[in-house]
């Protein structure tokens, strides 16, 4: 892209957009205008216990229909 055709408020706006933790890897201006995002290590273990956190409601879920089903069996 030629200097002259960047639009730097574009740009600006992008990067205000990014959320705290995240790593700017790169930036894209070939094909319109993207980042190449990287998760800081934080982010990336709260997403992991969120899903463990998920996980384990589903069990519990199982787990609590399973044991309705079997409360009506022994009646």
């Amino acid at each position: 892209m030629l200097v002259e055709k960047v639009d730097i408020q574009r740009i600006k706006a992008l990067l205000e957009s990014v959320p705290g933790q995240m790593e700017i890897d790169s930036i894209n201006l070939k094909n319109g205008y993207s980042l190449n995002l990287v998760a800081g290590e934080q982010e990336i273990n709260q997403a992991g216990f969120e899903d463990a956190l998920n996980q384990l409601n589903d069990i519990l879920g199982l787990y609590k229909s399973l044991e309705g089903g079997n409360k009506l069996l022994q009646k």
